[in-house]
């Protein structure tokens, strides 16, 4: 089984999917190409990440030669153009990793394989045409080529720059969260959380540089942005981490407190949390509001027992269920299921 995937738009998910199918195929039997990640110079790409990348003119020249038998698309944006190049044979394959439950109907029609992620595992999946009308997807069409997936750490998981720089746990934080002014839902919590006397609250918000239109917030509650090894320090440093609800239902620092064994304290959204679930105050806890939030604090916070089990807990989920190699083995097993 030969695979390229198109590495279209600025993607950890999809990095860190890259740098596990090159150490588990080889650059024999999977390729990919397109842009590089946004923070090359930070974290270079692995030595069989690079020979497993060829350049977007053999990639094509492969395609048309009918010479890989899955191409995988990382974003929608060139599936239109590839897919007028590709054999008969070779099969197109969509990891959908924005958090909502449309699914573009020309993509959807013209695709054998779509993993898509977060959608609500019992709820209708539309499809929304070109006229931007909407219609659902018939129950018995999913079961044959939907498949579940979920977002990857903003940092790439193998780095050894990680486990030579973190700092050991060291607790010195009662409740820590960094992220962007957006959506302005996260304002009040982070203004609540800064002007609570009890605790001890480190973190606030940053103005996103690609949204220009978020200029209006408090200035008492902005904060700078981190480099990675900072931001990993004070996850591992913070008794609670808070994870609020980003673009969209999810975001990736739930699964980045998990991955580094913290204690996860996320907003409760409609959306699922992931392909396989977490359970609430086994692997992480939800809340609901600014109250449920508080409260939640408040006990975990003198129950340090019940935070740190929890926390270990969430580590070993994520180690068992998120951690890239385990996707990239169940991506391949699809792959080949389907071959049969």
């Amino acid at each position: 089984m030969k695979i390229l995937l198109l590495n279209e738009h600025i993607n950890p998910t999809v990095q860190n999917l890259i740098h596990y199918f090159s150490i588990k195929l080889g650059p024999n039997q999977f390729n990919w190409t397109g842009k590089r990640w946004y923070r090359e110079s930070f974290l270079p790409f692995s030595e069989m990440e690079e020979i497993s990348c060829v350049s977007e003119p053999i990639a094509l020249t492969r395609l048309q030669d009918g010479y890989y038998d899955y191409v995988i698309f990382s974003d929608s944006s060139l599936f239109v153009f590839i897919s007028s190049h590709l054999k008969s044979k070779t099969k197109r394959v969509i990891i959908d990793s924005i958090d909502s439950s449309l699914i573009p109907e020309y993509y959807w029609n013209n695709c054998e394989i779509y993993f898509k992620s977060q959608f609500k595992e019992n709820t209708i999946i539309s499809n929304i045409n070109i006229k931007g009308n909407q219609k659902n997807i018939k129950s018995s069409d999913l079961n044959k080529k939907l498949y579940p997936f979920c977002l990857l750490t903003s940092f790439k998981i193998n780095n050894d720059l990680y486990k030579t720089h973190c700092e050991e746990n060291r607790e010195n934080i009662d409740v820590y969260f960094s992220g962007s002014a957006w959506p302005k839902d996260r304002i009040k919590y982070i203004s609540m959380l800064k002007q609570w006397p009890d605790i001890n609250f480190f973190g606030g918000l940053y103005n996103r540089k690609d949204l220009s239109f978020n200029v209006a917030f408090p200035d008492n509650i902005k904060c700078r942005e981190f480099n990675m090894i900072e931001y990993i320090n004070l996850l591992k440093s913070s008794k609670i981490n808070i994870s609020l609800r980003g673009n969209g239902g999810n975001c990736f620092r739930q699964f980045e407190i998990l991955y580094l064994g913290g204690f996860l304290l996320v907003q409760k959204t409609e959306n699922k949390f992931a392909y396989i679930e977490p359970e609430d105050k086994k692997h992480c806890v939800f809340f609901n509001n600014e109250s449920d939030l508080k409260e939640k604090i408040m006990y975990y916070l003198i129950n340090k027992e019940e935070r740190k089990e929890i926390a270990k807990n969430g580590k070993e989920f994520f180690d068992e269920y998120y951690n890239p190699r385990v996707l990239v083995n169940y991506i391949l097993e699809v792959l080949e299921n389907h071959e049969q």
